[in-house]
């Protein structure tokens, strides 16, 4: 929870992000609605389509380049001294964007069903939290290729690589039973396939719910494996490995709060003069005194571990 919040803390300090997630969907389907209104029938069949793939696709992008750039600013290696598994902070992470793909969803639904009417057989909360959960999906996708890519830039480029070959075989050009047996079955594998089904049959087909219920469980099934292969590549440095955090090796509070003001003081440490740091009680050989991080010695939430190596001056 504590990740979640300092998610949406980091987000709400950005408001024209925060609005360029809530309204580029909403303004995508306003410009189908203009784009295909004196053509019947066309937005009634492609804007419940479309209308899970808008949120999946931002959210997808919001979370990739948000995780790479925590990795890039050393926030993950901060996290990782923290008595944390790497799934409790992806889904940390997730529950985060999950709250801005509530609101996204929300202000989508009403604006399609209420404004540019757009067909909707089942209730707008229905519809709602169906693409919230699209929304939440893309989150996860993008929690996921952000393993893998090391600056912004190759997060970006996952977009086409991984998410436009599904625009193409999710049913929305080509129908599904239409399409040759090798790209059904493709399909067949791709969530985005089923994110928009999902969609689809809230909007015109509200009598097969057996069906709108496979593919939300598809869809959430998807979303557990992108969480859960993402917490088995994510690379983070963590108080064992060199870098920033190398200092933190010393003391290791047993609360999590505590953790991360220690790692503070530790680092803030390491950057003051040599002479300073050596009068605020600096031991021998470059390792940290415990008085000096809590001002009166180690106390009952704190243990100490052995260096394998000094701290460099």
């Amino acid at each position: 929870m504590a990740t979640a919040r300092r998610v949406l803390v980091q987000t709400g300090g950005d408001p024209a992000g925060v609005v360029l997630v809530l309204c580029v969907p909403c303004g995508l389907l306003a410009l189908l609605r203009a784009l295909f209104g004196r053509v019947p029938g066309v937005f009634d069949r492609v804007g419940p389509q479309l209308f899970g793939v808008f949120p999946l696709i931002v959210m997808f992008m919001a979370a990739s380049i948000v995780m790479v750039r925590e990795r890039a600013g050393g926030t993950l290696e901060r996290l990782g001294c923290l008595p944390l598994r790497r799934v409790e902070l992806l889904v940390g992470y997730l529950l985060g964007f999950g709250v801005l793909a509530v609101l996204q969803a929300g202000v989508t639904a009403v604006l399609a069903a209420g404004v540019l009417g757009m067909p909707v057989a089942a209730p707008v909360v229905v519809l709602g939290a169906t693409a919230a959960l699209n929304a939440v999906l893309g989150a996860a996708m993008g929690l996921l290729v952000s393993t893998f890519a090391r600056t912004e830039f190759q997060a970006v480029e996952y977009l086409p690589a991984l998410l436009l070959p599904q625009f193409l075989l999710c049913g929305l050009f080509v129908p599904h039973p239409q399409m040759p047996a090798a790209l059904q079955t493709v399909s067949d594998l791709l969530p985005m396939t089923y994110a928009v089904e999902a969609t689809a049959r809230l909007a015109t087909r509200p009598a097969a719910p057996g069906a709108y219920f496979t593919d939300i469980t598809v869809v959430s099934g998807f979303l557990v494996l992108a969480i859960a292969i993402g917490a088995v590549t994510l690379r983070h440095r963590t108080c064992d490995s060199t870098g920033p955090a190398q200092g933190l090796r010393r003391w290791q509070p047993r609360s999590g709060a505590l953790h991360l003001f220690a790692f503070t003081v530790v680092r803030e440490g390491r950057n003051r003069p040599r002479a300073t740091r050596g009068a605020a009680g600096a031991a021998p050989g470059g390792v940290l005194h415990p008085r000096w991080c809590t001002g009166a010695g180690p106390g009952p939430w704190m243990r100490p571990v052995l260096p394998s190596a000094p701290v460099p001056p």
